[in-house]
Order: structure tokens, then C-alpha cells, then sequence
């Protein structure tokens, strides 16, 4: 793996960056984060996608190592520093999209914004609610978890990455999550800003590339059979036996249907 920045118009953005085992690559893989996390999420899996092809994992603004925006953030912004990043690296033929979570909302707007960039895309567990439902959403989680100086104000996420955390991954795994959480410092909230004012509806039912939905028992499995529902050009694969941490408990499982599902 690589480490590079990018120039954005919305900032530099940190890019995780795996080249081709093969010399004969295929079509690139554009790897899109949950948040509040980065391109870090998929460094289990993306060694598992890399034999044929070059895996990009880049931080969104605000998050990980990337710049953060002045003002609140939209799926939008998220979707042009993407793009942005592609043109800095040099990715002038279409790629493929992986998004997890709200990588599932930055993908389709990626295709909005310039389809013929995008050859196809394989959605992993998506946040797709109605308007009432992203309404509560939003009441619910957008509110700034404030960093004092004391300890107890990490808390939160120590117990989600660390303590209480819902896989048999290692310590040292859920220790870099917990960091990269925590990384975000009073900013973690504003990505669910984003995610819970996207037009989502009207943004999936207008897509027509090809998308492989990847549903897991991981807190979306709903969600994500009702937006296999407005897609008009998807498949739905339901992997039930995931239930936690889903890039990394089912990394194996992820990685093959990926693989087969993009090398068509």
C-alpha cells in the first residue's frame, strides 16, 4: 500500500493506494468509506481485490488525513473531491465503485455528476430511508459529540471501536479504528449532515450502471432490499452470515463476490 495527497477543489485529500499485482490491470476500483471512518475501513480487503487490479481508498473531506470543508458537508462535495482525486491520479478511463454505508451515497452521486466516469458499482449495505425516516435520522445523529479535556468526552468511541465491539477482530485492529473515529474530532458528526439530507430516491432511480447490492445482517439489511427496489440496474446478493464489521469479518466473502462480479 501507498500513501499519496491529492489536490481537490474542496482540499487535499489522503488516498490509500493499491497498485495491480498484475501488470495486466483491469479496470480500477475506487473503494468509498463509512463514515466516521476513511479509507482505512477497507485496508483488510483490499489486498483481496488488488491481483488485477489498482484499489484507491480515499479519506473524504474532514475525515482521516483529508482537509476538511469550511461548512457543513454534502454527499455532493464528498462525490467532486472523488473525482477530483481520480483526475490527480491520472484515472481518465471509467472505473468501479465500492461503497459501504455512506460510501453507498457518494458512489450513485459519483455516477450523477459524471456517468462517464463510472463503469459499474457494487453497493455494500445501503442507507437508503424514506424522507420521514431520514428526517428522524438526522435529529437523532447530527449533533457535535464535543472533545473536551477530559478523558471521559472519547468514551463514546472507545466503547464502539474497542470495548464493546461486536467482532472478534484484534485489539490492535479496533485500536486504529477507535484513532481514526476519534480523529474527527467535534467534526464526526457532520458526514451524517450529509448523508441524511441526500435525495437519495431521486438520485437512485435515475442511475442506470450496472450495481451489485451486497446485503448483510449488519444493521442495513432492510434499507438495503428497498433500495434494490429503485435501482433499475441492480442485482441483490443477501450474505445473512455477516452480521458485524462487515470489511472485516466478511472481507473474504465480500472479495469474491466483488471480484466475480466486476471481471464480467
Amino acid at each position: 500500500m501507498k500513501r499519496i495527497y491529492a489536490d481537490s477543489r474542496h482540499g487535499q485529500i489522503h488516498v490509500r493506494y493499491w497498485q495491480a499485482g498484475n501488470l495486466q490491470a483491469g479496470t480500477p476500483t475506487i473503494c468509498l468509506q463509512p463514515i466516521p471512518y476513511s479509507g482505512l475501513y477497507f485496508e483488510k480487503i483490499a489486498p483481496l481485490l488488488n491481483t488485477h487490479r489498482d484499489v484507491v481508498a480515499p479519506d473524504y473531506p474532514g475525515y482521516g488525513g483529508s482537509d476538511p470543508l469550511p461548512d457543513k458537508p454534502t454527499i455532493r462535495q464528498y462525490a467532486e473531491a472523488m473525482l477530483d482525486t481520480l483526475d490527480e491520479m491520472g484515472f481518465e478511463d471509467p472505473v468501479d465503485l465500492m461503497g459501504f454505508h455512506t460510501g453507498c451515497l457518494v458512489a450513485p452521486e459519483i455516477a450523477n455528476i459524471a456517468g462517464d466516469r463510472v463503469r459499474s458499482m457494487v453497493l455494500v449495505d445501503v442507507p437508503y430511508f424514506g424522507i420521514a425516516s431520514q428526517k428522524t435520522l438526522y435529529d437523532q445523529a447530527v449533533s457535535p459529540h464535543v472533545i473536551t479535556e477530559e478523558l471521559i468526552s472519547l468514551e463514546k468511541f472507545w466503547r464502539f471501536s474497542v470495548s464493546d465491539r461486536k467482532a472478534p477482530i484484534s485489539l490492535d485492529r479496533a485500536y486504529s479504528l477507535f484513532l481514526e473515529q476519534a480523529r474527527s474530532g467535534n467534526g464526526e458528526y457532520l458526514g451524517y449532515h450529509a448523508a441524511f439530507t441526500y435525495p437519495a430516491e431521486d438520485i437512485f432511480s435515475a442511475i442506470p450502471h450496472s450495481i451489485l447490492l451486497i446485503a448483510t445482517q449488519s444493521g442495513l439489511l432492510d434499507a438495503t432490499r428497498q433500495a434494490a427496489k429503485v435501482f433499475p440496474n441492480c442485482r441483490l446478493t443477501e450474505c445473512l452470515e455477516i452480521k458485524a464489521l462487515v470489511m472485516d469479518t466478511g472481507a473474504d466473502k465480500i472479495a469474491k463476490l466483488v471480484t466475480e462480479y466486476l471481471s464480467v
